[in-house]
């Protein structure tokens, strides 16, 4: 039985069973359209700059063009190869009965196999990334994610032209937090997505690249105590998040 999220506090008092990941499905994609727009509504920015995602001021009407616009967008990605993962709440209301509600959904982009860099890659990269350093200097960047960026571009140097280009025989995961129905925030969903990928990535020893922001502009696992561990390409399976 999938409970309606208006209805959550109906329930009252209830006891989280547990938290289950699955791959979604066609079904899911309306699901996670009105999850997605309940999760950024509230965000003043996105209501400016993004209307379609703050449907309430538009009236109803508007409201289920956006769901359906983004219900497609949502089903392209669903049927895309990358993964569209679903978190599944089970808990129990005031009355002892087990319900289940949908919480949460995060794409999941798995490893495409090893591979080097081309020359006209690295030749594109090291573009894109003086670019990027003249209008967000690399001296603003926090000292860690400095650090990665420098040795990125090192290794994709290293690894054009055959200077420890072993480095690139990795395997490289990606993680976006989709949305977390906001009446299940502080019950754990964003860390169990968190660590069912981490797991699913340690499992084949692969590097976990995360950088997710909530409405808040904050980073997901900095809201939910979660630290970055400082990587070395000598100990590529070593999580990218570790618990506080």
């Amino acid at each position: 039985m999938n409970l309606s999220f208006k209805d959550n506090k109906e329930y009252g008092k209830i006891r989280v069973k547990d938290i289950i990941i699955s791959p979604a499905t066609l079904k899911d994609a309306s699901i996670m359209s009105r999850l997605y727009l309940l999760a950024f509504e509230h965000d003043p920015f996105r209501s400016i700059f993004f209307p379609q995602l703050y449907a309430g001021m538009f009236g109803e009407t508007y409201l289920r063009a956006a769901q359906t616009n983004k219900a497609k967008d949502l089903r392209r990605d669903i049927v895309s190869t990358d993964i569209v993962l679903k978190a599944t709440v089970q808990f129990e209301n005031a009355d002892g009965k087990l319900l289940e509600a949908v919480a949460g959904f995060a794409h999941c982009t798995p490893p495409d196999g090893p591979r080097k860099r081309t020359i006209w890659e690295w030749i594109l990269s090291t573009i894109v990334f003086s670019i990027y350093n003249f209008f967000f200097p690399i001296e603003e960047v926090p000292v860690e994610r400095r650090r990665e960026i420098q040795e990125v571009f090192q290794y994709q140097l290293n690894a054009t032209f055959g200077l420890g280009g072993e480095a690139y025989n990795r395997r490289y995961w990606y993680l976006h937090i989709l949305c977390v129905d906001p009446d299940w925030q502080g019950f754990g969903v964003g860390n169990k997505l968190l660590k069912w990928f981490c797991d699913k990535a340690a499992e084949s020893d692969s590097v976990v690249y995360l950088e997710t922001r909530l409405p808040s502009n904050k980073f997901l696992f900095e809201s939910n105590k979660w630290d970055r561990v400082v990587r070395t390409w000598d100990d590529m399976g070593t999580q990218a998040l570790s618990e506080k």
